[in-house]
């Protein structure tokens, strides 16, 4: 198996919502009172960030994976300790 983190820094729509359900990819966290998620590739330890905007309803959003820097990581998930694998 092997991921696809190192291709693009951002995915959007079904693409998103598609590589954001592979087995390797986890939820870490999720901020409270939103749509918002912190993800982990479990083969290359990548962060992504994955938004939902969009209308009334789940299913007239639109998901959006940002790939985060470690710098990115610290200053809008502070209380996650960075790893590297």
């Amino acid at each position: 198996m092997e991921c696809k983190c190192q291709e693009k820094a951002l995915i959007t729509g079904q693409e998103a919502y598609i590589y954001s359900r592979q087995n390797y990819i986890k939820e870490i966290a999720r901020a409270q009172g939103g749509w918002r998620y912190l993800l982990q590739c479990e083969i290359c330890g990548t962060y992504w960030e994955m938004t939902w905007e969009g209308g009334g309803g789940f299913d007239y959003g639109v998901i959006t994976l940002r790939r985060l820097s470690s710098k990115e990581l610290k200053a809008r998930w502070p209380h996650i300790e960075a790893s590297n694998r």
